[in-house]
């Protein structure tokens, strides 16, 4: 191996693990990954393909059979653009390794493992975890994949429904807050804490509300602003818990931040309203 172990992006969490994953040991085959462990019923894989060198990637393309099964390595020849293969790939992979860990605790490296489901979009193009002996989705877990910028995160979970989502801090979103932000939630993120930018605030929400509709309300067209943030606890990492339209019940949500990123996830647990 010729990489550099990937630095860590959310150090600050308690219980944050890098190193390589083993894919192939005939190919000397190995992929650079974070994995950031929780009190969830989840696993969480993150890939940061700044560390997938373009020797590596190649090699992993020209390797898929090794952990991608038949119907994956189809989806994937489709893609023509370098990026879009970056990004699928390594969402797919970091899934695929969350997967394997949360199936074989204990086990550092499942190489095998890998070939025995596939991760394939659903319905609204939600991704789920197909066992190949059984030719269908399991009802026992879920999947989520996102990705921003050279990050790419998977999530399964040994629940009904799950939601990721990864996003670079940006000023994007304050252009579009109106779209998915009320004026008392922005005035709830200003109550937490008055040093945070702009930024930062609405990006923290955004990652907030996006792992919520990938989880729960992925069969909805609506947009963010079906999704409140109700009250935020402020930990070692923060707490949000969010009400939808449809439902009434609040939605914990998780979030991890580093200097560029907030990372925010849920497993749909709630609570009543």
């Amino acid at each position: 191996m010729t990489n550099n172990c990937p630095d860590s992006i959310f150090s600050g969490h308690p219980t944050h693990k890098t190193g390589y994953f083993l894919i192939s040991q005939d190919a000397d085959l190995h992929v650079p990954y974070q994995r950031i462990t929780t009190d969830q019923p989840c696993c969480i894989t993150l890939i940061d393909m700044q560390t997938v060198t373009p020797q590596l990637f190649l090699k992993l393309s020209e390797h898929t059979h090794f952990f991608l099964t038949e119907r994956e390595q189809e989806i994937f020849s489709r893609f023509s653009y370098e990026k879009r293969k970056q990004q699928w790939l390594g969402g797919r992979l970091a899934a695929k390794i969350s997967a394997s860990q949360l199936l074989h605790p204990g086990n550092k490296d499942m190489p095998s493992a890998l070939l025995t489901y596939s991760i394939l979009p659903g319905d609204n193009d939600r991704p789920e975890l197909i066992l190949e002996n059984q030719g269908a989705p399991t009802k026992q877990m879920s999947v989520s994949i996102s990705h921003s910028e050279s990050y790419c995160v998977g999530m399964v979970a040994k629940t009904i429904s799950c939601g990721i989502d990864v996003q670079v801090i940006t000023d994007k979103v304050v252009r579009v807050k109106d779209r998915f932000l009320a004026t008392s939630e922005e005035t709830l993120l200003n109550s937490i804490d008055t040093k945070k930018t702009s930024n930062e605030k609405f990006t923290f929400a955004w990652s907030v509300k996006e792992a919520v509709k990938k989880g729960l309300l992925h069969h909805q067209p609506s947009f963010l602003s079906g999704i409140t943030i109700q009250k935020i606890d402020k930990k070692q990492n923060i707490i949000s818990y969010c009400s939808c339209d449809s439902t009434r019940h609040l939605y914990k949500v998780i979030s991890l931040k580093n200097k560029n990123y907030y990372l925010s996830y849920t497993t749909g647990e709630s609570q009543d309203a």
